[in-house]
Protein backbone atom coordinates (compact mmCIF):
# COMPACT_ATOMS: atom_id res chain seq x y z
CA UNK A 1 0.00 0.00 0.00
CA UNK A 2 1.04 3.58 -1.04
CA UNK A 3 1.54 6.21 1.69
CA UNK A 4 0.26 10.15 1.37
CA UNK A 5 3.96 11.39 0.88
CA UNK A 6 4.49 8.37 -1.82
CA UNK A 7 1.51 10.36 -3.75
CA UNK A 8 2.35 13.54 -2.78
CA UNK A 9 5.87 12.53 -4.49
CA UNK A 10 4.39 10.94 -7.18
CA UNK A 11 2.19 14.17 -8.21
CA UNK A 12 5.20 16.59 -7.48
CA UNK A 13 6.82 14.66 -10.31
CA UNK A 14 3.99 14.76 -12.83
CA UNK A 15 3.76 18.41 -12.28
CA UNK A 16 6.83 19.51 -12.34
CA UNK A 17 6.25 20.85 -15.97
CA UNK A 18 3.14 22.48 -14.62
CA UNK A 19 4.04 25.10 -12.73
CA UNK A 20 1.03 26.86 -12.22
CA UNK A 21 -0.15 23.90 -10.47
CA UNK A 22 0.62 23.28 -6.79
CA UNK A 23 0.35 20.21 -5.27
CA UNK A 24 -0.83 21.68 -1.76
CA UNK A 25 -3.39 23.45 -2.98
CA UNK A 26 -5.13 20.09 -4.72
CA UNK A 27 -4.92 18.23 -1.66
CA UNK A 28 -6.57 21.35 0.40
CA UNK A 29 -9.06 22.11 -2.17
CA UNK A 30 -9.88 18.48 -3.58
CA UNK A 31 -10.36 16.42 -0.64
CA UNK A 32 -10.24 13.54 -2.84
CA UNK A 33 -6.31 14.00 -3.20
CA UNK A 34 -5.95 12.61 0.17
CA UNK A 35 -7.69 9.07 -0.53
CA UNK A 36 -5.50 8.12 -3.16
CA UNK A 37 -3.29 5.92 -1.11
CA UNK A 38 -6.06 4.09 0.33
CA UNK A 39 -7.20 2.54 -2.95
CA UNK A 40 -3.95 2.20 -5.33
CA UNK A 41 -1.68 -0.52 -4.85
CA UNK A 42 2.04 -0.87 -4.16
CA UNK A 43 3.77 -0.81 -7.75
CA UNK A 44 1.03 1.59 -9.43
CA UNK A 45 2.62 5.07 -10.64
CA UNK A 46 0.27 8.04 -11.41
CA UNK A 47 0.56 9.24 -14.87
CA UNK A 48 -2.02 12.09 -14.72
CA UNK A 49 -5.88 12.89 -13.42
CA UNK A 50 -8.23 15.39 -14.17
CA UNK A 51 -11.66 16.77 -11.99
CA UNK A 52 -15.37 17.27 -13.42
CA UNK A 53 -18.28 15.98 -12.84
CA UNK A 54 -19.26 11.78 -13.90
CA UNK A 55 -22.06 11.32 -15.66
CA UNK A 56 -23.11 6.46 -15.71
CA UNK A 57 -24.55 5.94 -18.90
CA UNK A 58 -25.89 9.28 -19.34
CA UNK A 59 -26.68 9.82 -15.77
CA UNK A 60 -25.68 11.86 -13.09
CA UNK A 61 -23.93 9.86 -10.57
CA UNK A 62 -23.08 11.84 -7.51
CA UNK A 63 -23.30 15.71 -7.41
CA UNK A 64 -19.77 17.22 -6.78
CA UNK A 65 -15.95 17.06 -8.38
CA UNK A 66 -14.96 13.47 -8.98
CA UNK A 67 -11.20 12.69 -9.56
CA UNK A 68 -9.87 11.10 -12.39
CA UNK A 69 -6.52 9.38 -12.13
CA UNK A 70 -4.83 7.72 -14.68
CA UNK A 71 -2.02 4.82 -13.48
CA UNK A 72 0.04 2.78 -15.36
CA UNK A 73 -3.02 -0.20 -14.29
CA UNK A 74 -6.07 1.05 -14.27
CA UNK A 75 -8.33 4.26 -13.99
CA UNK A 76 -9.71 5.41 -10.70
CA UNK A 77 -12.93 7.86 -9.70
CA UNK A 78 -12.53 9.13 -6.60
CA UNK A 79 -15.47 11.13 -4.94
CA UNK A 80 -15.54 12.66 -1.51
CA UNK A 81 -18.35 13.29 0.14
CA UNK A 82 -19.20 15.34 3.44
CA UNK A 83 -21.73 12.79 4.39
CA UNK A 84 -21.49 10.20 2.18
CA UNK A 85 -17.71 9.94 2.47
CA UNK A 86 -15.29 8.23 -0.40
CA UNK A 87 -16.75 6.51 -3.38
CA UNK A 88 -14.12 4.85 -5.39
CA UNK A 89 -14.87 3.18 -9.06
CA UNK A 90 -11.81 1.14 -10.45
CA UNK A 91 -11.72 0.76 -14.29
CA UNK A 92 -8.76 -1.65 -15.43
CA UNK A 93 -7.10 -1.05 -18.69
CA UNK A 94 -7.59 -4.30 -20.16
CA UNK A 95 -11.16 -3.54 -19.85
CA UNK A 96 -11.48 0.24 -21.45
CA UNK A 97 -13.05 -0.29 -25.06
CA UNK A 98 -12.33 4.01 -25.71
CA UNK A 99 -11.43 6.99 -24.13
CA UNK A 100 -12.70 10.48 -26.26
CA UNK A 101 -11.21 13.59 -25.04
CA UNK A 102 -13.61 16.23 -26.15
CA UNK A 103 -12.73 20.42 -26.55
CA UNK A 104 -15.38 22.43 -26.63
CA UNK A 105 -16.63 26.22 -25.75
CA UNK A 106 -19.55 25.16 -22.89
CA UNK A 107 -17.72 22.03 -21.15
CA UNK A 108 -15.15 19.84 -22.07
CA UNK A 109 -15.29 16.18 -21.84
CA UNK A 110 -14.18 12.95 -21.20
CA UNK A 111 -15.66 9.75 -22.17
CA UNK A 112 -14.88 5.98 -20.88
CA UNK A 113 -16.50 3.54 -22.58
CA UNK A 114 -15.45 0.20 -20.89
CA UNK A 115 -16.75 -3.45 -21.15
CA UNK A 116 -19.69 -2.40 -19.03
CA UNK A 117 -20.67 0.93 -19.67
CA UNK A 118 -20.23 4.73 -20.60
CA UNK A 119 -18.56 6.90 -18.39
CA UNK A 120 -18.08 10.77 -18.78
CA UNK A 121 -16.33 13.49 -16.97
CA UNK A 122 -17.71 17.06 -17.64
CA UNK A 123 -16.81 20.17 -17.03
CA UNK A 124 -12.75 19.47 -17.06
CA UNK A 125 -10.47 22.36 -16.91
CA UNK A 126 -8.77 22.91 -20.92
CA UNK A 127 -5.29 22.73 -19.34
CA UNK A 128 -5.97 19.49 -16.99
CA UNK A 129 -7.53 17.52 -20.21
CA UNK A 130 -4.73 18.30 -22.32
CA UNK A 131 -2.81 17.10 -19.21
CA UNK A 132 -4.73 14.03 -18.62
CA UNK A 133 -5.13 13.14 -22.41
CA UNK A 134 -1.18 12.87 -22.52
CA UNK A 135 -0.96 10.72 -19.54
CA UNK A 136 -3.51 8.15 -21.03
CA UNK A 137 -1.69 7.54 -24.12
CA UNK A 138 1.39 6.99 -22.15
CA UNK A 139 -0.35 4.30 -20.07
CA UNK A 140 -2.50 2.85 -22.75
CA UNK A 141 0.64 2.37 -24.99
CA UNK A 142 2.62 0.63 -21.79
CA UNK A 143 -0.14 -1.71 -21.04
CA UNK A 144 -0.32 -3.07 -24.27
CA UNK A 145 3.28 -3.87 -24.01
Amino acid sequence: MLTKETIQSQLQNILAGRPAVNPTILFTYYPAFNHIHEVLTGNEIINGYCIGELTKAGKQVKAGKWLLICTNQQFVLLHKGVLTGLTTIAISLNEVVTITPRYSWLSNKVRIIDKHTEWELYNVNKTDLQFFEQAVTTSLLAAKK
